[in-house]
């Protein structure tokens, strides 16, 4: 996210990334972002937080906001993909919700720029939860599809 905000003047995040490193950044970085989205704010330390217009969710999370989320994207979701495996993912969701027709999928090449401060297990370090969370995604899009394709031979 970082590098995607540093080369696009028009994001909201801008004029707070320009003038930073990765490195900096990175201190800031809370563990378990992404499961923002999956559980309950009023159950983590901080609740919503408002900066110029902004909301943010909490900051603080940890292992029993990890397991929540687990569940409820195991239990409350039909379809589990990543966009790095979308064929994966579209032959899952082909396969789970009957009214989507195949479509091919247009590969475009993602823009390449320089990352020379990119700290890859800093990163990795600093988002623990996140790492977690997204393998555990995975693993539900391969056993979906093992499902699929296993029901189809």
């Amino acid at each position: 996210h970082y590098y995607f905000v540093k080369r696009d003047t028009w994001h909201h995040s801008y004029p707070i990334i320009i003038n930073h490193t990765f490195a900096e950044i990175l201190e800031h970085v809370n563990d378990g972002y992404s499961l923002q989205f999956f559980v309950d704010p009023e159950t983590v330390d901080g609740g919503i937080r408002n900066l110029d217009g902004f909301e943010f969710r909490p900051c603080c999370f940890n292992r029993t906001h990890l397991e929540a989320a687990k569940t409820l994207l195991r239990d409350r979701f039909s379809v589990v993909g990543v966009l790095e495996e979308i064929e994966k993912t579209r032959d899952v969701l082909e396969c789970r919700v009957p009214w989507i027709k195949h479509q091919p999928i247009e590969k475009k090449m993602a823009t390449k720029y320089s990352r020379p401060d990119y700290d890859k297990e800093a990163m990795r370090r600093a988002t623990e939860l996140d790492v977690e969370f997204y393998n555990f995604a995975k693993e539900l899009l391969h056993q979906s599809y093992r499902d699929c394709t296993t029901a189809t031979v």
